[in-house]
């Protein structure tokens, strides 16, 4: 199933996949999705690991925190690594906004819908 799960991340983050306006998917290999910042071209990595482990985390009933590190309960202190493990997974999570739209948490998408908090626009 991991397989699965890594070549779905592959297909929905090709190379030049803008992410939330901000991450640029620079290069897709079979262990890693190098995403670049527009605004720096600094670069980080999103590894076939943490984007299974975050799959299977949520397969197994877990609501993740925004913006924290995995033993804290989320993805990835770093926004950039959180923006793509979420835009790999794309329609297999969903971001569920706290109260006043504070302390949110990523979920498993049941429905296979849009994620609100996250757009992706495919580069020309």
């Amino acid at each position: 199933m991991s397989n699965t799960v890594w070549n779905r991340a592959k297909t929905n983050l090709p190379v030049g996949t803008i992410i939330d306006d901000k991450y640029r998917v620079r290069e897709v290999t079979e262990k890693v999705i190098i995403l670049a910042r527009i605004a720096s071209g600094k670069t980080v990595r999103v590894s076939r690991k943490m984007v299974e482990s975050t799959h299977a985390r949520l397969i197994a009933g877990e609501t993740l925190t925004k913006q924290a590190s995995a033993p804290k309960g989320g993805i990835s202190f770093t926004i950039a690594v959180e923006a793509g493990v979420v835009a790999a997974l794309g329609s297999l999570i969903r971001y569920q906004p706290g109260p006043n739209g504070r302390g949110g948490v990523f979920v498993r998408s049941r429905a296979g819908g849009a994620i609100p908090s996250f757009k992706q626009v495919r580069a020309g």
